[in-house]
């Protein structure tokens, strides 16, 4: 899980048995990097810069069947206006994610909880610790199509403290997946275009393009130089994006897009609504 979105479910991957029984078999882990940058724009827009790292350790509970994932993760992001300092605002800590299958693989549960800090850094002071969760079911209704349906809770003191999680996954060929979720919506195409069944020879990488809708919200408990306030921040993203997967396991993805309905509230003062940002994110997986 990219360690700030609010719940991270890339459900249509860990869902399929034959891909999650050889990640747990190997007790892999996997190493992900991303940066993103969206340049302040006009008097009324907000920069941001922010940086994400995390490593999935999967590991078997039990059995290959009872898989669990492990996620320590990093993430930092700072706010720029033009009239003002910038702002760092950091959140560290890790995800514990276990999903478990009944009724003979008909249907799965998708449990998870985090213990995250999010704040500055500077004093300890507990209310920068939050405990998101969620629990979500998966009933597989047949080979090509899934339906999801749960609740998440972000331990947040706004609107946003919780969310519902709902939807459909169809997969009606290897090369088109469509994830109708909320609170992210994924539609993905693989590109033939890097295909070499021509000659015989073991398919060495594979394209895909990508557009995605998200709903994205942080929210940091502020401390610095006796000041203390708590920072929410929320906005709609329409993204466009294309992943490269090599034949050594290595990932590399380029996103671009633009974040609507942007919400920036200090406690204490106004709302602010920044103007429409546009951004260009980058990322890689080993």
């Amino acid at each position: 899980m990219p360690p700030e979105e609010i719940v991270d479910l890339y459900l249509s991957n860990v869902a399929q048995d034959e891909k999650r029984n050889n990640v747990f078999r190997l007790n892999c882990s996997s190493l992900s990097c991303s940066s993103l940058w969206m340049p302040d724009s006009g008097n009324e827009g907000l920069g941001l810069v922010q940086t994400d790292v995390s490593v999935v350790l999967a590991l078997p509970l039990l059995s290959e069947k009872l898989p669990l994932m492990i996620t320590p993760s990093f993430s930092h992001k700072q706010f720029d206006h033009k009239s003002y300092n910038s702002l760092d605002l950091y959140n560290t800590g890790v995800n514990f994610r276990l999903l478990f299958p009944v009724i003979d693989r008909k249907l799965s549960f998708d449990t998870a909880v985090s213990v995250l800090y999010c704040g500055t850094f500077e004093g300890g002071n507990r209310k920068s610790m939050c405990y998101p969760l969620h629990v979500a079911g998966i009933w597989n209704v047949n080979s090509q199509l899934k339906l999801v349906f749960g609740v998440a809770h972000l331990d947040r003191n706004n609107e946003y403290n919780w969310l519902p999680i709902g939807g459909l996954i169809w997969m009606p060929n290897p090369d088109f997946n469509v994830e109708l979720l909320f609170p992210a919506m994924k539609i993905a195409r693989r590109l033939t275009y890097f295909d070499r069944r021509d000659t015989g020879s073991k398919q060495n990488f594979t394209g895909w393009v990508y557009g995605m809708f998200e709903f994205d919200n942080g929210s940091w408990n502020y401390v610095k130089k006796g000041i203390e306030a708590k920072i929410d921040y929320s906005d709609v993203r329409f993204i466009i994006g294309y992943e490269h997967r090599c034949a050594s396991g290595i990932t590399f993805g380029v996103e671009s897009g633009c974040a609507i309905g942007r919400e920036f509230e200090v406690q204490g003062l106004p709302k602010y609504k920044p103007d429409t940002g546009f951004f260009i994110k980058l990322r890689v997986t080993l």
